[in-house]
């Protein structure tokens, strides 16, 4: 045999023997890869200090299309949010893949949209070519004492983009109790049967501090700052809080890696 084909020969042995080994071994294992949630109170039908709300839409979706665009998160929740707002958020945000879906929760003469009812409420903006489902549920409320900050409807919003495994939700609880609690309690149990199966995240504005949204939100890891909050059946880590000028909440940026929280 020349020399030749004895290389040749004991290549395809070799290359038989290796994959042969890795068979045995198994192949490496592919870690889960993380991807971004960002949930934003937009405070749009108020203007505090300048901030160009008010119901206008040109600053805030110039803040969340910057965000979108520094961050590259896959989901983006924004509560306190005017109809007008989202009519303009939303064509922004489709130019960079995102599709969307709105909840109106109420109506509020700070949003300057009385032609179109002035509709507020929470939205999701997903990172796919489309929605392909979508659940809203109204949250008790009316428990507070009558002239108590916060007290008004409210819902919960979930959603999911075609081809995915996870839904997606969010919400805007009560600033105190026993309304905020109900409204946890509501949002927990519209959840809780699709956690035992499915990835869940639910990102928003929950007017609780960390130990008391992991108290009522029981089993879900959480990520987040002061107030807004991301929880997941998945592991979920703080990226960014960032102050945003046309609101007075901060941006909260988590990452969320498929894996027990």
């Amino acid at each position: 045999m020349s020399a030749l084909l004895l290389a040749e020969f004991l290549g395809c042995r070799l290359g038989l023997l290796l994959a042969l080994v890795m068979l045995l071994q198994g192949a490496p294992e592919k870690l889960p890869e993380p991807y971004a949630v960002a949930t934003l109170n937009i405070h749009g039908s108020v203007d505090r200090n300048g901030n160009g709300n008010a119901g206008k839409p040109e600053a805030v979706t110039r803040d969340v299309v910057a965000l979108a665009k520094q961050y590259q998160p896959r989901v983006i929740a924004l509560q306190e949010l005017c109809l007008r707002q989202h009519r303009s958020i939303r064509p922004a945000l489709a130019k960079l893949g995102y599709a969307a879906t709105m909840a109106y929760v109420d109506v509020s003469g700070g949003c300057n949209d009385k032609a179109k009812g002035n509709k507020a409420g929470i939205a999701v903006y997903l990172k796919t070519s489309k929605i392909t489902w979508r659940k809203s549920a109204a949250l008790p409320w009316g428990k507070n004492a009558v002239g108590t900050t916060g007290r008004q409807p409210r819902r919960v919003l979930c959603a999911q983009g075609k081809g995915w495994r996870e839904i997606v939700c969010t919400t805007h609880l009560a600033p105190s109790d026993p309304d905020r609690a109900a409204q946890a309690a509501k949002a927990r149990s519209v959840i809780a049967g699709w956690a035992k199966k499915t990835p869940i995240v639910l990102a928003g504005d929950l007017n609780m501090s960390q130990a008391a949204a992991s108290a009522a939100f029981p089993g879900l890891g959480i990520a987040g700052y002061r107030i807004d909050w991301a929880l997941a059946n998945d592991r979920v880590a703080l990226v960014a809080a960032a102050p945003v000028p046309s609101s007075d909440h901060p941006v909260v940026v988590v990452s969320v890696t498929p894996g027990s929280p």
